[in-house]
């Protein structure tokens, strides 16, 4: 009988997958890797849409002065070319405050953008985040998604995007998406 793992343990093992499966993550590390794995996994989970491996570049921008944002891409599965703005956290445990400051952090770094405060970011985050805006449309929505690989733990989603969403009084096209451990392996 098989012993059942936990969902960290089963996301890790998906994480190397993916380094073994391609090429171009074989050198990446275990945080980029779970980058690419949440877009993949939750944006091209459709067989129809295409996700050129060498894409990852472009829509993963996690590294230094990165404005706390790892991903950015226009979301594949709409029509109205919605912004997703992403973070993601390789972590084993995690508590509210490291999701509510990971969450706070990503409305700074949009609010910052729209204003064209590009000084905490470096250029491939600037230049990424502009080529985005500049697709939305007047029906778009701005996607705010936050991953971990850790288990959720009694913390309290609602909470954290009441907190989140007092960030963006007065504008309605904000989504937010928060996943935990095991709503990854779903």
């Amino acid at each position: 009988m098989p012993i059942p793992q936990n969902s960290h343990t089963f996301i890790t093992e998906k994480v190397h997958a993916m380094q073994t499966t391609y090429p171009s993550l074989r050198e990446r590390s275990d945080v980029y890797v779970f980058s690419a794995l949440c877009v993949k996994s939750c944006f091209y989970k459709n067989p129809a849409l295409i996700l050129n491996e060498y894409e990852w570049e472009e829509i993963i921008v996690d590294g230094q002065y990165d404005g706390g944002v790892d991903f950015l891409l226009s979301d594949p599965n709409t029509e109205g070319a919605d912004l997703v703005i992403g973070q993601s956290k390789f972590y084993e445990t995690i508590q509210y405050e490291d999701v509510l400051n990971a969450m706070i952090k990503m409305a700074v770094f949009y609010k910052e953008m729209v204003r064209g405060q590009y000084e905490q970011v470096n250029a491939t985050v600037q230049h990424r985040f502009m080529t985005l805006q500049s697709e939305i449309g007047d029906e778009s929505k701005i996607h705010f998604v936050f991953y971990t690989s850790a288990p959720q733990r009694g913390i309290r989603r609602d909470r954290i995007q009441k907190k989140f969403c007092e960030q963006f009084t007065g504008i309605s096209n904000i989504e937010v998406s928060i996943l935990f451990a095991d709503d990854i392996v779903d």
